[in-house]
Order: C-alpha cells, then structure tokens, then sequence
C-alpha cells in the first residue's frame, strides 16, 4: 500500500494585506503552526511521500526564516520522500530558493521538464513552473503511465479550459493511465473528481488568508492498494474568513446594530460585515466605531455600510413610533428626549 499527503498552495510570507500588522503577525504564526499539522499527520501516517502541489512561497524571494522552518519541518520526517513542484508565485529562477537551498536529502524538487521518481512500488511524475505563466499543456510529454504499479503526478495548474497557469485537459487526465493527480493552483478544495479512472484533486489553501479564500482549509490523505484507493480531504486549518450579511432594517441605534452583528461572531474568525436594509434618515453609522466595539470579539473585524435610508413615509411613520415608545414614560428625561428627537428627525426631512 502506498500512502501519501498532498497539500498546496501555502504561500508562505504572504504580506496579509488589509490587516493591521498585529493581525497580519498571528496570521502569519499561524501559516507556520497549520503546516506543522501537516508535517505532523505525515509523520503519524507513516506516510511514504508529502507532495506539495506549488505556491509553497506567495513569491520568489523568501526569507531566513521561512527557508530555516521548511528545512525543520523536512528534517522531521526524513524517512518520508517529499516532492515539490514550483507554482506561477514562487516559479524557478536564479534566485529562487528551489535553485539556491538545500533542504534535505528527502526533498525532490521538479524543474521545468518532466521527472520521474520511484518510491517503492508507485512512479511519481512531476514538473513546475520556469515561469510566472504557461498557455500549453505540458502533460502530454509525460506520456502514459505503463509502469506495474500506481502512477501518480504533481502539477500545479488549471483543469478543465484555457488558461496562462498551464491548462490541463480533462481528456488528457482520463488518457494518462495514472491513478491520482495531485494539483496545485485552485485555493478551494475540489472534491475528488475522476477523469475516466484517474482521480485528481485540488487540496486548496490550509490556512485561509483572504476573505475570498474561505472556509477551513486541510489537505489529502491518500491510499492506493493495487486496484482499490481511498482520498480523504482533512480539515487543518485555524480560522476562517468569514463574510456576513446582515440586514438592519428597523434598527434605529448603534448599540442594536453592535448586538445583531455580536450575535453572529466566533471567538476564532475573522469577519467582513456588510450592513444592508433601510434605516433612518437621520441615523449616521460610524462603521470604525462599530468595528472598534466589536474587536474583542473576534480575531478582526472590518464593517462595510451599504444601508439606504427609508423613503420620506417610513420615516413618518418612525416619528408616530418614536412618540409611542416614549409617551409610555411620564417624566422630565423623556419629554425632553422626544422633543430633541423629533426635532432631529424633521430637520432630516427638511
């Protein structure tokens, strides 16, 4: 039996942009603590490869740091053969660490052309990016698998149409004679998707950085025993990105705006709220304000306002509501809040 982990698209030393730099520091703390996760699943898995599908860098140039952490991880897990394609963010070049970093004897890393490796009985095929784009296929100078065993591929690339990532054809993959295709490029995690008799994945981000990149990332825990295989996506990741919708019509303060939106946060995310409906004409929403009172919360929070204010009706009938919720008091504070309120909601009108 072959065993195997395949993972993708890491993107180490992104910058985080849009957060703060203490936020954008844990991210990037945490990018590091989810790899572990991976490296330690492998190494409990007893796996015989880690395949490591592109983008492991978001860039080329890559710091001491990340260079001295990757070298750790790999050296944890010595016994497991680890291959590496470079993706169209961190593609081979003269500076590259790929070209200028020895990051141990277990570490395979593919260059522009097809290679090929044995790892016990299964044939592993791979090859990466020379540069930021490719429009041809490469796939077919691999040529069928005809090996005795499972054939499996790492690429890094896009299924399924025309692409300056390096298009794969569907038709292409059901012709290979592989058994799995392990992909790098898309930040979602695909499914398990077959072409003929050949399945091939997408693993998607483990640890998600943007609010378009959400959900919980993971990576694939893979088995082949001659005719048979089992694929399993596994959740790794920390935290999510999440966006939220939430409608405040009716609300006509701040404080009832903070509690609807609380009510919808996790300790561990992070948010982007949009606040949608009608309000008042003269209700002003301080979205940094609300974000400010709301930090606490969550790990981060941004607040966007795309509110309309009522039509000149609605806000008529806010004043009858106005005075009916305050005639119910009878004392010195009310009146005067009624008076100050209603003289506000008419110079709004005015």
């Amino acid at each position: 039996m072959i065993r195997f982990i395949h993972a993708a698209d890491m993107h180490f030393d992104s910058p985080f942009a849009g957060l703060p730099q203490s936020v954008a520091r844990v991210r990037k703390e945490e990018q590091k603590r989810t790899f572990m996760r991976i490296i330690e699943a492998t190494r409990e898995k007893k796996a015989d490869m880690l395949l490591l599908a592109g983008d492991i860098f978001d860039s080329g140039f890559v710091s001491r740091d990340t260079v001295s952490f990757l070298k750790q991880c790999f050296s944890e897990i010595e016994d497991t053969a680890v291959f590496v394609v470079p993706g169209n963010h961190d593609f081979l070049h003269a500076d590259s660490p790929y070209k200028t970093v020895d990051f141990g004897r277990n570490v395979h890393i593919f260059g522009e052309e097809p290679e090929t490796y044995q790892v016990r009985e299964a044939t592993v095929y791979g090859f990466g990016f020379s540069q930021r784009y490719i429009s041809e296929s490469i796939l077919p100078r691999v040529g069928m698998h005809q090996e005795e065993g499972p054939g499996i591929l790492l690429v890094h690339g896009e299924v399924g149409y025309e692409s300056d990532y390096h298009p794969i054809s569907v038709g292409a993959i059901a012709e290979s004679g592989l058994s799995y295709v392990a992909l790098g490029h898309i930040h979602d995690y695909s499914g398990i998707l077959y072409a003929g008799e050949t399945a091939y994945a997408y693993p998607g981000v483990p640890e998600k950085r943007h609010f378009d990149e959400a959900g919980i990332g993971g990576y694939i825990y893979g088995e082949i025993d001659g005719e048979r295989a089992n694929y399993e996506f596994v959740p790794v990741g920390q935290r999510d990105n999440v966006t939220i919708h939430v409608d405040i019509s009716g609300v006509s303060s701040l404080d009832a705006v903070e509690d609807k939106i609380r009510n919808l946060l996790e300790k561990q995310n992070l948010y982007k709220v949009v606040l949608q409906g009608e309000v008042p004409p003269t209700m002003f929403i301080d979205t940094k304000a609300l974000a400010k009172r709301l930090e606490g919360d969550c790990l981060y929070i941004k607040i966007k306002d795309e509110t309309a204010p009522m039509r000149e009706e609605e806000a008529s009938l806010l004043e009858k509501l106005f005075v009916a919720r305050l005639s119910e008091r009878d004392d010195d504070a009310a009146k005067e809040a009624m008076r100050l309120g209603l003289e506000a909601l008419r110079r709004q009108k005015r």
